[in-house]
């Protein structure tokens, strides 16, 4: 086995088990949660989201990366990017802390003054193991990040239980946010061999700065487009809206978000490593788009097929009228891994300017698309996601093609047969599914679920699907001893 192989195979693998974990028991929490709780109250959550989310991208949005990609980075880089993302939070906070009356005001509702300054100081306590994290995520070191990561989400998970049990409400997914921050910072600062020195050098900060602030200005962006949608309901429609819509997204960010991380966090330190080679980096990459896109396509089509009983059995009856919400929310996320795996490559050659360029572009998108939605009310919106997203990855792909030469029509060829495998098995499993009703709710999800992958692997078997090959390859290689 290669190096290479050796790698994206440790890489992958716990990768993968940290992110099943973390989110496993992210979801369960969510789901006990969301029988405590009421649409309000994660409509509320969804509101300070938005800025804390946009803060979050300051903060994490671009030195970090430096780090990674530098191959030559010593104690030096590191202390100079832990204190200028110190640096950082210490001047956002106060910024939030000093607005959260103005915001209050404009979403008019005076409880999130409080929620908004207490939440805020996620900033602060973040920038003290963000350093510690990207050195592991450099030297792929996923089973200590897991080992980390794992302890903290469980203390976080037992203290918003408590804490939604108690009667706090909205307070107790603030508390599960923050107690798993600070034990995060606490398991980093222990176990890492680097701690920061007293100073710095502002040449080694500016070098990563020149690299960083443009993808930072691009995080910023990215995060502004996730969000822009739950200011406007937020605003314009109501707070229990927007609870069904940010509790919407944060279901389908479950699945989404773990192959995105998986992608991110494996490809990147592993393409970076063969940069030199752009031949090379171009044939692995489309390797592991079409794996990638011809496992998850599969896998959200399923939850779109199963939603309604599948919300009806995990969150209750409330619940219900998020069903639709979720479903399109889902088919925009089915591309996400994909934009992530294609902005990967403009870090991998320091074309942190293409990547701007193509954040701006896509402000652009989405603002027309937001402007065209907003007149058909909240699923007006929710198309101008999907529309979006599709738009974006036409972008994305035109600009990929000048580095490593697999542009639009090359990836969209490469994703056709698994859209098309994916489509019928969407009506075959709706189909089956809507001769269920009278049937026990398990029993509709089950049908769902099997009619739905069945169809899919009997169509992608019977078409001699190349991604099927892949990634037969791919769990060979992941299963077979060093």
């Amino acid at each position: 086995m290669s190096v290479l192989q050796n790698l994206l195979k440790k890489g992958l693998v716990w990768s993968f088990v940290d992110n099943v974990l973390l989110k496993g028991i992210t979801f369960i929490v969510t789901i006990v949660l969301a029988r405590i709780l009421t649409p309000n109250d994660f409509g509320l959550l969804g509101i300070i989201t938005i800025f804390i989310s946009l803060g979050n991208a300051i903060i994490e949005g671009g030195m970090g990366n430096s780090i990674v990609r530098d191959n030559k980075s010593t104690s030096s880089d590191y202390n100079a990017v832990f204190y200028g993302n110190l640096i950082l939070s210490l001047l956002l906070y106060p910024i939030l802390f000093f607005t959260a009356p103005y915001i209050s005001k404009y979403f008019n509702n005076d409880i999130i003054v409080p929620l908004i300054r207490v939440y805020g100081l996620s900033f602060i306590i973040s920038a003290f193991y963000y350093i510690q994290y990207s050195i592991f995520l450099k030297e792929m070191s996923f089973k200590k990040i897991t080992a980390f990561n794992i302890p903290a989400v469980i203390t976080g998970a037992v203290v918003g239980l408590a804490s939604a049990y108690l009667g706090k409400g909205v307070w107790s997914l603030v508390y599960m946010q923050l107690s798993t921050l600070v034990f995060k910072v606490l398991f980093y600062w222990i176990f890492s061999s680097w701690t920061p020195e007293l100073g710095f050098s502002f040449k080694v900060l500016k070098k990563h700065l020149n690299f960083g602030y443009k993808l930072m200005i691009s995080s910023i962006m990215d995060a502004a487009m996730r969000e822009v949608y739950s200011f406007i309901i937020g605003k314009h429609f109501s707070i229990k809206s927007l609870g069904y819509f940010n509790h919407s997204k944060s279901f389908r960010n479950y699945p989404v978000n773990l192959l995105s991380t998986v992608v991110s966090s494996v490809t990147f330190p592993l393409l970076s490593k063969i940069q030199d080679d752009r031949e090379k980096v171009g044939r692995l990459y489309a390797k592991i788009l079409r794996s990638i896109f011809f496992v998850f396509t599969p896998f959200m089509v399923v939850l779109i097929v199963v939603a309604k009983p599948m919300f009806l059995l995990l969150f209750t009856a409330q619940w219900l009228p998020a069903v639709p919400y979720f479903q399109l929310l889902a088919i925009s996320g089915t591309l996400i891994p994909i934009h992530v795996c294609n902005l990967n490559i403009f870090k991998i050659f320091n074309r942190t300017d293409l990547y701007l360029k193509l954040e701006v572009i896509k402000v652009l998108l989405v603002c027309v698309s937001l402007a065209i939605g907003y007149f058909w009310g909240i699923f007006g919106l929710l198309y101008a996601i999907i529309g979006s997203s599709i738009l974006g990855l036409f972008v994305n792909t035109y600009y990929g093609k000048k580095l490593i030469q697999y542009g639009t029509l090359d990836q969209l060829s490469d994703m056709f047969p698994t859209v098309l495998f994916a489509s019928v098995s969407y009506f075959l499993g709706t189909y089956a599914l809507s001769q269920s009703d009278s049937l026990h709710i398990m029993v509709q999800l089950i049908i769902g679920i099997v009619f739905t992958l069945v169809s899919y692997l009997i169509l992608a078997f019977l078409f001699k699907s190349k991604s099927l090959v892949e990634v037969k390859g791919l769990c060979k290689l992941i299963l077979k001893p060093n």
